[in-house]
Order: C-alpha cells, then structure tokens, then sequence
C-alpha cells in the first residue's frame, strides 16, 4: 500500500469512526472537526512504527483510531474536573443548619464528598450495615472459610496459596462456595 491509499483510507475511516461518536457521551457536532483532526493527526504520527509483520496496514490503522476513540469517550466521560463549570466553591460563604456564617466546605458531609468524587458508592449508614452483615456472615463460617476471606481482605489468591501451600484452583472453588453463601444470604451486593 503506498503513502496515497493510506491516507485516503485513514481519513475515510477517520471521517466514518468520527461521526459515529457524535451526540454520544457528549461529543457534539462542533466537536467532529477537532476529533478528526485528532485521528489523523495520531495516525501520522504512529505510522513509522507498523510492522508489517504483526498485522495489515488497514488493521494497525483500524486499530489507531478504534483505540484513540475509546481516549476521547473516556475522556468525555470523566468527572468534570473543570472549575469553571462549578458553580459554587467549599470557600464560599453560606449560611449553616443554625443560621451562622460559614464556609461551604464545612457543610459538606463526608457522604456527600466522596460520592462528588466518585469514590463511595455507599452512605456511610450502608456502610455500618455492610460491617454487621459481614461480620455476622463470617461467624456463621466454618473456620477454613473465615480464614481464606479474612485473608482476602489483604492478599492475593497467589499470595494465599504460596504462604498455605493450598492450590490455587482450591481456593478459587472456596471462593465460589463462599460465594454461593454469600447469595444464599442475600448479601451478593457486597461481593
């Protein structure tokens, strides 16, 4: 394939992957130019490292722009980490619960603070309640049991089995019994 096909191939390719992602994930249409743009431009500068002998041309080019895609939707889809599209500060003065002056940061709950960063999932009232359930749950196992999910808190499935000396497909049959506990007890939400 000479230089000329593939670039026309690349920017047919670029033109179609382009406007298929276009009103997704918000990707606009002002933004099709850009992402274009940003293919080719991705193109060109990996093209010196194809070789031929792993794949085709048109695949290691189908490849580019497929995983320079997938970058930009991540990116689009990622918490907003721009300032200026917030409209208020944790510096910003508020009035409190008790009608006092202060800054907005210390109104804000531990709760609600990881979940704007996107870290928990769960209240902290869930997360009270996830300790109990489990610590109930791992008193009603038997010891051998109790002792791999402990462990599992900390290590690895190979670290468990090289410091037991117990294979690992026994250990990941443990791990499906313990998972059938876990559901039978309807507490397959916390696995």
């Amino acid at each position: 394939m000479n230089i000329e096909e593939i670039l026309q191939y690349a920017m047919k390719r670029t033109h179609y992957k382009a406007r298929q992602v276009l009103n997704k994930n918000g990707i606009t249409e002002s933004d099709f130019r850009d992402i274009r743009q940003d293919l080719l431009a991705d193109i060109l500068a990996r093209l010196p490292k194809f070789d031929g002998e792993r794949a085709g041309m048109k695949t290691f080019v189908c490849w580019l722009i497929d995983n320079r895609i997938a970058g930009i939707i991540r990116h689009h889809r990622a918490v907003c980490r721009d300032y200026r599209r917030n409209e208020s500060s944790l510096d910003d003065w508020v009035y409190d619960e008790d009608g006092r002056w202060t800054r907005r940061g210390a109104t804000v709950t531990e709760d609600e603070a990881q979940a704007a960063i996107g870290r928990a999932g769960r209240s902290r009232e869930e997360q009270l309640e996830m300790v109990l359930d489990t610590a109930a749950m791992l008193d009603g196992l038997p010891n051998d049991l109790r002792d791999l999910c402990i462990r599992l808190k900390t290590q690895t499935v190979v670290e468990i089995s090289r410091e037991t000396g117990v294979p690992r497909a026994r250990l990941y049959a443990r791990m499906r019994v313990l998972e059938q506990k876990f559901r039978a007890t309807d507490m397959q939400k916390y696995l």
